[in-house]
């Protein structure tokens, strides 16, 4: 698994170098009409939503395995990427965006209910990771391009002798596009606005 943090979650992972920031934590929707059809582009998409303040991301690819042996050895094996698993927290999941991200109803007074009908919408995430190697701080945009919010168990903490902060979780399940991309890193930028910018990019990119 690859684990993104944020700069103030408490660690630093040692990833491609140095890794020590998490900012920009997007998803957009699947546009209404032919969102995944083209297997030459990315899927198109709606309105990019911000899910909050970002504390850690960590993906988890899962492979299906398969092997033969003949004459006690293994003649064969197969290894095939099917799915992968986006694990989330953020400092505070909003009801707009919980709303947003597993399609559930959120009332004119800002209530949120949750459903057993609730259908997370399919969609895009995307993320920056920010990076130290031999001295160079550079940035690079993750993009994960079809993921579906899945729905967790809360944790609700009394008060005890200690203080505890603690956040959010909202993971996501990718399955596979037209396009066949389960996951895009951009290459090493210089600023965090060239970063945005790239994430921006492949939310529009199949637009037109």
């Amino acid at each position: 698994p690859t684990t993104y943090t944020s700069l103030l979650a408490g660690s630093v992972r040692c990833v491609y170098g140095t890794e020590y920031g998490a900012p920009y934590h997007y998803s957009a929707p699947f546009a209404e009409t032919n969102p995944d059809t083209d297997a030459a582009k990315l899927p198109k998409y709606g309105t990019k939503v911000h899910l909050g303040s970002l504390i850690t991301v960590a993906d988890t690819v899962n492979v299906q395995s398969a092997e033969i042996s003949g004459d006690n050895a293994v003649e064969d094996r197969v290894d095939e990427v099917a799915d992968y698993d986006v694990s989330t927290s953020v400092t505070e999941l909003e009801n707009a965006v919980a709303a947003a991200v597993f399609g559930s109803n959120l009332s004119s007074d800002g209530d949120l209910s949750y459903s057993f009908d609730d259908e997370s919408p399919q969609g895009g995430l995307g993320l920056i990771s920010k990076r130290k190697y031999k001295g160079k701080v550079f940035y690079k945009g993750i993009f994960y391009p079809k993921v579906q919010a899945v729905r967790q168990g809360v944790t609700y903490n009394t008060k005890g002798t200690s203080i505890q902060l603690t956040g959010d979780d909202l993971n996501f399940h990718g399955t596979v596009p037209a396009c066949r991309k389960s996951k895009i890193e951009s290459k090493a930028l210089e600023t965090e606005a060239a970063a945005q910018a790239w994430i921006d990019s492949k939310f529009t990119e199949s637009a037109s």
